[in-house]
């Protein structure tokens, strides 16, 4: 259609006018920690930033790329899953050897554990915690065998120093604190065991909400009492040359040994193998939860709709994408929030990194950084002729 010329303009000069076609911009916005108000925002995994400039007209927003660490903490205090609580409910009871001073160590220890079982049914539980911290297959069971060592050794030396046992504290430093547990990874089952020398022990009943552990989950033993055994052939990694596979042998002069093994394979990631981002007003991706029944109501809760805006994996092995590289980033299957119709004006985002089970992602002070695509629409100019 052509326009009406403008009166008194120049012959063939035409009027421009907007017509209806528009062209499709594409901008880039690259985000990092660096820039996050640390103040305001101690944890950089929840956090408000002003953009650059306006953008209008925006058709879509989606992520195009990412670079975060990959040795962030798979175990903490705020994931609740660093404790696990344990009684030592048959505690050795030691026959009189030639070493007097081992003997009165070992029946001091008989004494204060028998104490710690309390009565009438009502224990102390011991509660281990290890180390917030990145753990593999091959270090957690390390430290969580110490600190369930450690947690006797605490409560032996006040029980002594309390008992005026001052010979008993120096012989049971002498003996490097208590060393009764033992816990292991079978690197071919990937299944976690807990044993120990010479008395038997039970895990905290996962029916106890006080003493519910998600690291007692994570390993697959929970609510459970020790077995005893005298053939350490059940303890026994036959994969192992020889009899070097045995990881438990009986201590002083106890005739059994006590243990639990995991009832499944353990992953250190414990379901945190993503990585959810949202942008608040941009989320796009449905996500699933636990299916359950109300009775109540009849209904089935199974999900929940808009809950994130993109998903990003998390590597753990060193190997990936390269060795010594503490930094993941791939090549993802991109969700886009489109609107219709566009998006007037955009100026800041707010954005939550978090896991699943709704935990926000801890980087420890660890930068990152990401990068968001926007498509704008910009309206083109058409000469009439």
């Amino acid at each position: 259609m052509r326009s009406a010329l403008i009166p008194n303009s120049p012959p063939n000069h035409a009027l421009i006018v907007r017509g209806d076609e528009y062209m499709i911009e594409r901008q880039f916005i690259s985000f990092h920690s660096e820039d996050i108000d640390n103040k305001k925002y101690p944890n950089s995994s929840e956090f408000e930033i002003q953009l650059p400039q306006d953008y209008l007209n925006v058709r879509s927003i989606s992520l195009s790329s990412f670079d975060f660490p990959k040795n962030i903490n798979n175990f903490s205090a705020a994931l609740g899953n660093v404790t696990i609580s344990f009684l030592i409910n048959k505690p050795y009871m030691p026959v009189l050897p030639g070493d007097a001073a081992l003997y009165n160590l070992l029946l001091a220890t008989y004494n204060a554990l028998s104490a710690k079982n309390g009565t009438n049914g009502i224990h102390r539980f011991f509660v281990a915690t290890i180390a917030d911290g990145n753990y593999f297959e091959s270090n957690l069971p390390i430290e969580l065998m110490n600190r369930m060592n450690y947690a006797v050794t605490v409560y032996l030396a006040e029980y002594f120093a309390v008992a005026g046992l001052t010979q008993e504290i120096v012989d049971l430093n002498a003996a490097g604190g208590y060393t009764g547990f033992i816990v292991i990874n079978n690197e071919v089952s990937n299944i976690i065991s807990i044993g120990n020398t010479s008395s038997g022990f039970l895990l905290a009943n996962n029916n106890d909400s006080t003493l519910l552990s998600e690291l007692g989950i994570i390993v697959g033993i929970l609510g459970e009492e020790s077995i005893s055994t005298s053939n350490l052939n059940d303890l026994r990694f036959f994969w192992a040359p020889g009899t070097s596979g045995i990881w438990l042998t009986p201590a002083y002069s106890s005739p059994v040994v006590y243990y639990l093994q995991g009832l499944h394979k353990w992953n250190p990631m414990s379901s945190r193998y993503y990585i959810y981002m949202e942008i608040d007003a941009f989320n796009c991706m449905d996500e699933t939860s636990i299916s359950y029944s109300n009775s109540n109501t009849n209904t089935n809760k199974n999900g929940v709709v808009k809950a994130a805006f993109a998903k990003i994996p998390i590597y753990t092995c060193t190997s990936v994408p390269a060795v010594g590289n503490v930094y993941f980033n791939d090549v993802m299957d991109t969700t886009y929030k489109f609107f219709n119709p566009p998006a007037v004006r955009i100026r800041k985002i707010k954005v939550r990194l978090r896991y699943h089970d709704n935990h926000l992602v801890s980087f420890g002070g660890l930068p990152f950084t990401f990068t968001l695509l926007l498509e704008m629409l910009l309206p083109q100019k058409m000469l009439n002729a």
